[in-house]
């Protein structure tokens, strides 16, 4: 076993704490990153489409979007998440 690798149960609770909110720090910081990369991509998307003609108006297609979104909620509730579409 490596020596670095000591369950929480074996460390002391300070330890153990401190780990635990440095991981929860990390874990904030790469949702945020995540979330600000996809919104970065969701304006490109929106802005090539619209020159290159795909859509004529984005209000339309956000509200595409949000009831494709409803729509697959409703999906996910009845079916468990089983069926992924």
């Amino acid at each position: 076993m490596n020596k670095n690798l000591i369950p929480f149960d074996a460390m002391s609770s300070e330890r153990h704490r401190e780990l635990s909110a440095r991981g929860g720090r990390a874990s904030g910081e790469a949702r945020r990153n995540k979330k600000a990369l996809r919104e970065q991509l969701q304006a490109k998307m929106e802005q090539y489409a619209q020159a290159e003609g795909f859509i004529d108006d984005i209000g339309e297609f956000n509200r595409w979007k949000k009831r494709r979104a409803k729509a697959r909620a409703k999906r996910e509730r009845t079916t468990g998440g089983i069926i992924k579409k």
